[in-house]
Order: C-alpha cells, then structure tokens, then sequence
C-alpha cells in the first residue's frame, strides 16, 4: 500500500514522477552494464600498464613526456590510485557503468518536462543502455562513457545558472567551466571545438554579470591552458594528441592518397604492448600527416563538404557491430530507428532555430536562443557527429556509443526548442 502511494503521489507531481522515472532507469543502465570491464584511460593503444608505475617520481616523468592522445587528468587519478590502493579496480569495474548510469538519468530528466517527453526519453535511454551492453563490450574505453557525462553535466549546470532564483553562482560558474575543461582533457577531438563550448557558455551566461565570466574561464585557464603551454613549449605542439593526423588520414585517404615515408614507431615499452606512438619521431610525423590532409581538403573544398555528408550518412546508420561484440540482428530493429529518431529530433530543433534566426536576425530572442541548453545540445550533437564522421574510420558503431545519452536526451526534450527563449533574470 505504500508503496502503491508512494508511486500514485510521485505521478501526480510532473518533477516528481521525472525524477523517479529517471531514477529507475539509471538504476536499470548501470545493472545492465555492471558485468563489463571498462577500459581506463592509460590503456589507449595498449602503451602504459598501472602497474609499471612504482612511485610519484614515475608519474610526473610520465606526464612530463605524455604528447599523444592518453587523458593527462584520468590518467593522473587513474595511476594515483595504482600507487594508493595498488588497482586501478575503482575504474573499470565502478566508474564505468556509473557514468552509463548517470549518463541514462541526465538523458531523461534534464530537458523533458511533459510525461510523454519523459517516457520517450526513458524508452531511449533504455533501448541505449542495451545496445552498450551489446556493441560497447567490443573495445569499452571508459572515455567514450565520460565524454557523454561531461557534456551533460555542463548543461546541467548551464541550466542551473539560467534559472530565475538561481543561487550559488559562483560555485555554479567554476563548476561550468571545470566541466569543460575537464572534458576537453578527456577527449582530444574536443579541443577544435572549444571555441564553440565558449560561444555557447557566453549565450547562455548572458544575463550574469561580468564577473561569473571571469570566474567560468579560471579553470579553462588553468586546466586545459596549462596543460597546453606545456605541449607548446616542450613538444612543439598546440593540440595534445600527436595521433590525430593519422586518424583523419584514415577518412580522408582518397583525397590524400598514400603517404610514403620511412617513419617507424618506436618499439613497445612492454612485451606485448603496441609500438611506442608517445615519441618526438611520432608528434613530427603526425604534423606532416595532418598538413597533407589539410592541404587536399583546402584542393577540393565543395568535395570535401560532399565528402562530410557521406561520411555522416553512414555514421548515421549506425553500424551495430565493433569486433566480436554485436547486436542481434532483432534488436537493430528498435535500435537503429531511437539513434534516428535522436538525430532527426536535434536536427529539427536546429532547422527551426536557423529559420527563427534568418528570419528575424534583429531581434535578441532569436540569436539568444542560441543559448539555451536545448538549443546547445543540439549543435553538440550536429559538430562532434561531424568530427567522429570525418575524423577516423572502423570504429563508427563504439564512437555512436558516445552520442547515445545526447539523442536520449535530444528525443524527448528538444521539440522544446521552438519556444520563446528569453532569459527571465534581469
């Protein structure tokens, strides 16, 4: 009976019922994932081992060398915990498919308000916990899990600075931009779009005074601008990854043709290990990949863009398969129409925010929208699909996973989009 009233009440209050819905749902994600190891962050191409690492002077050597595509800040708490506790079990086996299930609950409370918008972005969430726990135990980076989380997290927090009787604005605006450069040092690809993450806070931020900005760009400054000037000065590079070069090649090889060079990685740093890809001789050589790519898509511009909407037509697909893990072939049937329906939801809303936009550019309302979060999250969507698409190659089913809790939560909550956008604090 309490129960029974517990749940009648919860339905009758909308916040209620969203916050239990989505509540059950992460609960169901995270369980339906807890049997899969999750790969850390140190483990990217099989370079480093946690437990190689023997004492602190071995991990700020490591990090003094690292200019390739391994996290600096999970790979910092990833072997600090080796050293502490001597596993990196905290990780893969907790971590892992927490972050799945907080990705589940942001995906369907954060924008859906009515219950129908709710429930659809439950049934999608949960549609996508399956498809994880089938695709994703095929090469499961814990990354591809972060990324998601991150970048809902931000819009959380974005929302919260945007509310009309919003309190603690100071820890608020830190937290929004720790979050983004947390993310920034989590994913390589995300650092082209950070320009894009700013311009967005700012919109979004536009009713806070001066100040809040400043206290947003602190640990961007601090995080992601240290971390930077350090690749500049002793790496010779902007751009934390020395492997992204090799990466576009892959997509781009039509336009670039074969590279001939006699480049060779250096020898693996354990048996068994991958060949050493963290070296001056590799960061030099990505440099010449990467201007030969660019240099064929600046040769052929309009083929390149057709090159791009091919290349997301078939991201969008999605693939189902990532070596030996798959989908069975029924289950693609409700899978691979919910990423659809995802995707086409973000495009809907950003077709109407584009018209709004050319339609009136004059008016505030209509450039301000840019700075809601449903509208953000829907240009997050539309960019780092487009970066994955044109960026590398083989992997598309384990890059889609990443996208996954974005379309959740675009599905329910984007059709609000059309609304009017105005800020109500003065």
């Amino acid at each position: 009976m309490a129960i029974g009233a517990l749940i009648k009440n919860s339905w009758q209050d909308a916040r209620k019922s969203r916050t239990v819905i989505g509540l059950l749902v992460a609960l169901l994600a995270f369980g339906l994932n807890t049997t899969i190891h999750g790969t850390i962050n140190l483990d990217w191409q099989h370079l480093y081992r946690p437990q190689d690492f023997h004492t602190w002077g071995d991990l700020w050597k490591f990090l003094a060398e690292l200019q390739t595509g391994i996290s600096p800040v999970w790979a910092f708490l990833e072997v600090s915990a080796q050293l502490i506790f001597g596993t990196t079990a905290m990780f893969s086996y907790v971590l892992y498919p927490l972050t799945i299930g907080l990705n589940a609950y942001w995906a369907t409370t954060l924008f859906a308000r009515t219950r129908g918008q709710v429930l659809l972005s439950a049934g999608m969430s949960l549609v996508f916990a399956v498809a994880i726990r089938f695709i994703h135990k095929g090469n499961p980076q814990l990354y591809d899990m972060l990324m998601p989380c991150l970048i809902l997290a931000w819009l959380a927090v974005l929302q919260q600075l945007r509310a009309p009787a919003a309190r603690r604005l100071l820890g608020l605006s830190l937290a929004a931009g720790t979050l983004i450069s947390l993310l920034e040092l989590t994913r390589t690809l995300i650092f082209p779009l950070l320009p894009i993450f700013l311009l967005l806070s700012f919109l979004a931020m536009r009713a806070l005074p001066i100040r809040y900005y400043l206290l947003f760009l602190l640990p961007i400054l601090l995080l992601s601008g240290g971390w930077h000037l350090k690749q500049i000065v002793l790496h010779d590079q902007v751009h934390w990854s020395n492997h992204d070069g090799f990466n576009m090649q892959k997509s781009w090889s039509e336009f670039t043709g074969p590279v001939s060079t006699d480049f060779q990685d250096d020898p693996p740093l354990y048996a068994g290990g991958f060949d050493n890809i963290n070296t001056d001789r590799h960061t030099a050589y990505n440099k010449v990949v990467k201007q030969q790519v660019q240099q064929a898509i600046l040769r052929q511009p309009l083929r390149a863009a057709g090159h791009i909407v091919t290349r997301l037509v078939q991201f969008y697909r999605p693939k189902t398969e990532l070596f030996m893990a798959h989908t069975p072939g029924w289950y693609n049937l409700m899978y691979r129409p919910t990423v659809w329906l995802g995707g086409l939801s973000a495009l809907l809303g950003l077709v109407l925010l584009l018209w709004n936009t050319v339609r009136a550019p004059l008016k505030g309302a209509t450039w301000l929208a840019w700075g809601r979060p449903e509208a953000i999250l829907a240009v997050m969507i539309l960019v780092i699909s487009c970066v994955f698409a044109a960026g590398e190659v083989g992997e598309e089913a384990r890059f889609m996973i990443s996208l996954l809790p974005l379309l959740a939560a675009a599905g329910g909550g984007i059709f609000q989009l059309p609304r009017s956008s105005g800020l109500r604090r003065s």
